[in-house]
């Protein structure tokens, strides 16, 4: 869906994965999941806000159970029963309130 829109997307199958990918590559933003293999997206995004505190994070996540602490680490919550539209439009405006872009193409990691 993402890269219809024009950007270049990463993708990872596990939190550590994703880590990876963005220590190695400029990103914009992140969407990560909640519930994942290996680590889960607060500690994904926990780790991600402690290395890189101005890089936004959204959780996209289907589950019920994400606490409000995780909420509130985040830049962004979007509800997987959500429209694209607004999962796209949640994007647009964490990276619109970042104040430095590490990179000219708008990236995300997932």
């Amino acid at each position: 869906m993402f890269e219809s829109l024009g950007f270049r997307v990463l993708t990872a199958s596990r939190g550590s994965a994703g880590l990876k990918l963005l220590n190695s590559n400029p990103v914009d933003a992140v969407v990560v999941d909640y519930e994942m293999p290996e680590m889960n997206g607060e500690a994904v995004a926990s780790h991600i806000k402690h290395s890189l505190p101005q890089m936004p994070v959204v959780m996209f996540s289907g589950s019920s159970s994400v606490p409000g602490r995780v909420r509130n680490l985040v830049d962004a919550y979007c509800d997987k029963a959500e429209s694209r539209e607004t999962l796209v439009s949640t994007i647009k405006g964490v990276l619109a309130n970042r104040t430095s872009h590490r990179s000219a193409t708008p990236v995300y990691a997932a």
